[in-house]
């Protein structure tokens, strides 16, 4: 049944210049292979849990995405219409390939990266993301993260457009200089136990109804959050905390940038200036009782140039990563 696959893989591994051929011929067989079975939301609930990919499947994506495989590194994966629900992912690189509508349902994902990826209505529901890469990926609408478990995950620098987070537990996430817009938060929970960051990110239009913040509070200095559908005393709670325009509250001027830095970060947030860098005090501790829907800052004030150093070596660190799997 594997003859046809090694026999591929061997005149890739004898002769690079059919390496490519070789690679976009087996991510081909992926899509038009699991493109027909059917959709993770026509099984039964049973059915749900205990489906995976085919072993066939499964050894094609070993054999090219694992992190032990190397040869194909420089090659970029456009999975379309594929249905891996169910897959055991982890310690894989995906990144920069591109998917469109893939069911990823209930799949796993430790230490995977999907640096520099792009994501259009690709379902991730029930998934899990522990120590997970995703830094300046790009997820578009429709897509889903619902459900999960987030873990030490990386969504620096990410731009996340009208995606649904619900009911997702995130611990010690990192969206420094995420730009996440139009997405649903409802009913989550953001743990903050040790790391994680949401400085410098940028919030609109989200719903975060039901929203749930324990631990130690966010670090989310710089960090701009505007509520399109609003959670219960949010609005109150902006007036009291931060004022209606949301103006700096410490000392009333930004941080002295140096000019490359800053032109790069503009750049990295698609802004046009460093106004719209804002500083959030606000809390949800009412009356000594913390309330079960708002976020939470343990560490506010001006964001600095030391948060844009953190940001860009996280950037380079993930980027770092894909070099050496290069050489």
């Amino acid at each position: 049944m594997f003859g046809w696959i090694y026999a591929l893989i061997n005149i890739a591994n004898d002769n690079k210049e059919y390496r490519e051929q070789v690679f976009n011929i087996l991510v081909e067989f992926i899509n038009n292979r699991t493109k027909t079975l059917p959709s993770w939301q026509e099984l039964d609930k049973p059915t749900r849990l205990s489906s995976q990919p085919s072993i066939e499947i499964t050894t094609i994506l070993k054999l090219l995405f694992s992190k032990e495989s190397s040869i194909y590194i420089n090659f970029n994966a456009h999975l379309e219409n594929a249905k891996l629900y169910g897959a055991l992912l982890d310690d894989y690189n995906f990144s920069r390939c591109s998917f469109r509508n893939v069911e990823f349902q209930n799949s796993s994902f430790l230490k995977t990266w999907f640096i520099e990826s792009k994501f259009y209505y690709t379902d991730f529901t029930f998934s899990d993301f522990a120590n997970a890469y995703l830094t300046i990926s790009e997820i578009w609408d429709k897509s889903s993260l619902a459900c999960c478990r987030f873990s030490w995950t990386h969504f620096t620098g990410c731009f996340i457009q009208g995606v649904d987070f619900s009911c997702s537990r995130m611990m010690d996430v990192y969206f420094e200089g995420a730009r996440v817009n139009h997405c649903s938060l409802n009913g989550i929970e953001i743990v903050k136990f040790d790391k994680g960051s949401f400085v410098g990110s940028s919030f609109s239009s989200i719903s975060s109804k039901g929203l749930v913040c324990s631990g130690n509070g966010l670090i989310a200095r710089g960090a701009k959050f505007e509520q399109g559908l609003l959670m219960t005393g949010f609005t109150t709670n902006m007036k009291a905390f931060i004022g209606e325009e949301a103006k700096i509250k410490t000392e009333n001027k930004l941080e002295d940038f140096p000019e490359e830095e800053l032109e790069k970060f503009k750049n990295l947030l698609d802004m046009n200036s460093p106004t719209k860098f804002y500083c959030h005090t606000l809390s949800s501790i009412e009356h000594g009782h913390q309330k079960t829907t708002g976020w939470v800052f343990s560490d506010t004030g001006i964001f600095t140039e030391e948060d844009s150093k953190t940001i860009f070596d996280n950037y380079e660190f993930a980027l770092k990563k894909l070099t050496e799997r290069n050489e």
